[in-house]
């Protein structure tokens, strides 16, 4: 009997001596979990990347993910305000412009089941790289968002129906408009195609 305890106690110490102390410094490479980072969505082939601005990039991943999880404080973050909607907003019988105030009380009119999905559902293909003086849409102020002649400015349509009548469904194309304002990205401002 004395032996089978003689092997136990043996075995109970070696293993313990092989385990880390519970007080016993630790290192962050012992501490470390292992993380990998995240994989970035696939570019379709028919989109040249070097077009598109890195730090635009960053912004849109970011902007197209809390859309998602509907993070409303951090999407009010990506917005500058006054955001200018014109007659999009007027249509949708919001005002014209939003203050964060207004935009706070406003969200989910604004970012409606068609934009939701719209967004969730965007790729690089979707959206459309426009210069500041080319085209520009009739509901844009370059000069009240600060932006210069030749600046770069990103836009996502949205189709949005009007009419939830399978027989005589309409739709109004908006813009969401994203611009580096004060060197970020921002959502800019909403027009109509």
């Amino acid at each position: 009997m004395k032996r089978l305890y003689v092997v136990l106690l043996a075995s109970a110490l070696f293993a313990c001596k092989n385990q880390p102390a519970e007080n016993a410094a630790t290192t962050p490479e012992t501490t470390a979990e292992k993380t990998t980072e995240p994989v970035p969505p696939p570019i379709p082939s028919d989109v040249d990347i070097s077009k598109f601005d890195g730090n635009f990039l960053v912004f849109w991943n970011e902007f197209k993910k809390h859309v998602g999880l509907e993070n409303k404080v951090y999407v009010l973050s990506m917005i500058h305000f006054p955001l200018h909607g014109g007659s999009y907003f007027a249509s949708r019988g919001l005002p014209e412009v939003m203050t964060g105030d207004n935009m706070r009380y406003e969200y989910f009119r604004v970012f409606d089941n068609f934009t939701l999905e719209t967004i969730k559902e965007a790729t690089l293909a979707s959206i459309k790289i426009n210069t500041v003086g080319e085209n520009d849409p009739a509901d844009m102020s370059a000069e009240a968002l600060g932006l210069t002649q030749g600046a770069t400015y990103y836009s996502l349509p949205v189709l949005r129906i009007d009419n939830s009548s399978t027989e005589s469904q309409s739709g109004t194309v908006a813009l969401l408009n994203f611009a580096k304002i004060n060197g970020k990205y921002l959502l800019a401002w909403f027009s109509k195609a």
